[in-house]
C-alpha cells in the first residue's frame, strides 16, 4: 500500500510541475482578450445616393453655363447685325436725300461771279407749291387746246393731204370727253386768292369754250352746216383769246416767283405750236 501511494504522490507532483498557475492563466488570458484581432481586409466604400447627386448637379450647371455663353453670343451677333442694318438704312437714306438735294438745287452767280446754290426760305416754297397746283390744271387745258389746233391744222390741210373731213369731225368729239373729266378734276381744287381769277377764267375756258367749239366744229363737218360753221368760228376765236389772257396772267404772277418755272407757260402760243407740229408750213 505505501507503495501505491508513493506512486500517485510522484504522478501528482509531476501534474503540478506541468499545469500552470492559476494566475499564470489569468494573465495568459487577459492578454489573450487585450490582443486585438486582425483587421479585416478593407473594401472601396460604395458611391451614395447623394454623391450621384451632386455629381449629375454639377453636370447640369456645366451645361447650363455652355449654353448662357452660346445664348449671349447669339445675341451679341443678332444685336450688331441689327445696328450694322440700322446704320447701312440711314446711309442709304441720307445718300438718297444728298442726291436728291444736289439734282433739284439750283444755283445762280453771287456778286463775285461765283456760282451757289439758291436758298429758298419757307415763304418761297409754299409760293411755288401754290403755282405748281395752278400751272398743273392749266397744262392739262393747255393739252386739250393742242389737240383741238392739231385737228384745226389737219383740217385746213385736208385739201393738201387729201384726208376727208369727214374723218376728222369724229375726234373733235373725242375731245368733249377730255372735257369732262378735266371739268370734275378742276372743280375739286381749292386754290389760294390770288389766282381765283385766272383759275375761274380757265375754267369756263374749258367748259363752255372750247367745249362749245368742239360740237360746233363736229357738227358743221359732219352736217355740212354753216351757220354751225359761224358758230364754231366764234368759240374758236373766244377760246383764242380767253387762253391768252391765262396764259399772260399766269406769267405774270409766276415770275414773282423764285424758281416757278414760268418760262414753260410764257414761251407758248397757239402759234409756235402749229408752227412746231407743222415743220414750218402754213395752213392754206
Amino acid at each position: 500500500m505505501p507503495k501505491t501511494l508513493l506512486k500517485e504522490r510522484l504522478k501528482q507532483l509531476e501534474q503540478d510541475n506541468v499545469r500552470p498557475d492559476a494566475s499564470e492563466q489569468t494573465e495568459h488570458r487577459v492578454n489573450k482578450e487585450r490582443q486585438p484581432e486582425p483587421q479585416a481586409k478593407q473594401k472601396p466604400p460604395k458611391e451614395t445616393d447623394y454623391e450621384r447627386y451632386q455629381e449629375e448637379l454639377r453636370m447640369i450647371q456645366e451645361d447650363a453655363e455652355e449654353e448662357l455663353v452660346r445664348v449671349r453670343k447669339k445675341k451679341r451677333k443678332e444685336v450688331i447685325e441689327k445696328a450694322f442694318s440700322v446704320v447701312l438704312i440711314v446711309a442709304c437714306v441720307y445718300l438718297v436725300f444728298l442726291i436728291y438735294g444736289v439734282v433739284n438745287t439750283n444755283y445762280k452767280y453771287n456778286e463775285k461771279g461765283e456760282v451757289v446754290p439758291e436758298v429758298n426760305d419757307v415763304k418761297t416754297i409754299r409760293e411755288v407749291n401754290e403755282f405748281t397746283t395752278v400751272s398743273a390744271q392749266y397744262l392739262q387745258a393747255r393739252g386739250l387746246y393742242e389737240k383741238a389746233l392739231l385737228l384745226d391744222y389737219r383740217l385746213g390741210m385736208a385739201g393738201t393731204t387729201g384726208e376727208d373731213p369727214i374723218l376728222i369731225a369724229p375726234e373733235y368729239e373725242g375731245i368733249l370727253e377730255d372735257v369732262t373729266k378735266l371739268s370734275v378734276q378742276m372743280a375739286a381744287v381749292t386754290v389760294p386768292a390770288r389766282y381765283v381769277q385766272p383759275f375761274n377764267l380757265l375754267i369756263s375756258w374749258v367748259q363752255d369754250d372750247l367745249a362749245l367749239y368742239c360740237q360746233y366744229i363736229s357738227r358743221a363737218i359732219s352736217q355740212n352746216n354753216s351757220a354751225d360753221m359761224n358758230q364754231a368760228l366764234y368759240y374758236k376765236d373766244s377760246m383764242y383769246t380767253k387762253f391768252r389772257q391765262v396764259t399772260q396772267v399766269l406769267s405774270t404772277l409766276g415770275s414773282t416767283i423764285e424758281n416757278s418755272g414760268v418760262e414753260y407757260i410764257r414761251n407758248w402760243s397757239p402759234e409756235s405750236y402749229i408752227e412746231q407740229v407743222s415743220g414750218g408750213m402754213s395752213v392754206q
